[in-house]
């Protein structure tokens, strides 16, 4: 099947594209409408976009790969830190149940302690480094250059990333 390549017709396409791999309603995409961070694809999920845009529409993505970090913040990141938060989370509702008497025999004192809970270097280590990983992940997306719909628009045009960069000090 030909695809008309019209403008119109090349920009209606890559909405839809958009909408059927990030699960949104067509409707609610603007040219406008940023990846990251308004759909949420990051990670593992930016990069199997990617590859799909780059198949779909023979864009040349060499470009964007080299900057990559710019724009997505690794996923792993976002895996080890849910892991900690959890952590974290078990820390604190046993040193709530233990400090206020819930729980009868089995959080007693003798057998789960705040003593034992607060010195014990995995929780503690788990509480901080899930601190740290939640700012940094939140100060990435917050900093991180955002890609919207229209800049993918503008690659299916070229048959190449063109996003501008600038100058970086």
């Amino acid at each position: 099947m030909e695809w008309d390549l019209t403008a119109g017709a090349l920009q209606e396409r890559v909405f839809m594209f958009t909408a059927i791999q990030s699960h949104v309603d067509r409707k609610k995409l603007t040219p406008m409408t940023r990846l990251a961070q308004d759909l949420h694809i990051t990670g593992e999920d930016a990069s199997e976009f990617f590859d799909a845009f780059g198949k779909e529409f023979h864009v040349e993505l060499s470009e964007l790969n080299m900057r990559w970090d710019q724009h997505f913040h690794a996923e792993a990141g976002l895996l080890l830190n849910t892991v900690l938060v959890s952590l974290g989370c078990v820390t604190l509702a046993s040193s709530l149940l233990v400090l206020f008497k819930f729980g009868g025999l089995f959080w007693s004192y003798n057998y789960f302690s705040p003593y034992r809970v607060y010195r014990t270097p995995i929780w503690v280590g788990s509480g901080f480094a899930s601190l740290i990983s939640w700012i940094a992940a939140w100060h990435h997306n917050r900093t991180s250059s955002p890609i919207a719909i229209a800049d993918l628009i503008d690659a299916a045009e070229a048959g190449r990333w063109v996003k501008s960069y600038g100058a970086r000090s």
